[in-house]
């Protein structure tokens, strides 16, 4: 059976939404940190609600993509 390319393109999306993790934490100098755990994007955020928040919005509202670090977050390296 052939999928539309947008009907693939959909599925391939919903796949990389259910992989999505992230990573919530603070920097070495106090910042609110939000990252993929891949990797792939992220932001730094004026508190940590903020911070939950964007996680949550760009994960689907799944509750099991949040990961609290407990050691200070390297965003860049």
């Amino acid at each position: 059976m052939r999928f539309p390319s947008n009907a693939v393109q959909a599925r391939n999306i919903q796949r990389a939404v259910a992989d999505l993790q992230f990573v919530v934490g603070q920097d070495e100098e106090g910042h609110w940190v939000a990252m993929e755990s891949n990797g792939g994007g992220g932001g730094l955020f004026v508190s940590r609600e903020a911070a939950v928040k964007y996680a949550a919005s760009e994960a689907g509202r799944r509750s099991n993509v949040l990961i609290f670090a407990r050691a200070p977050v390297a965003v860049w390296k």
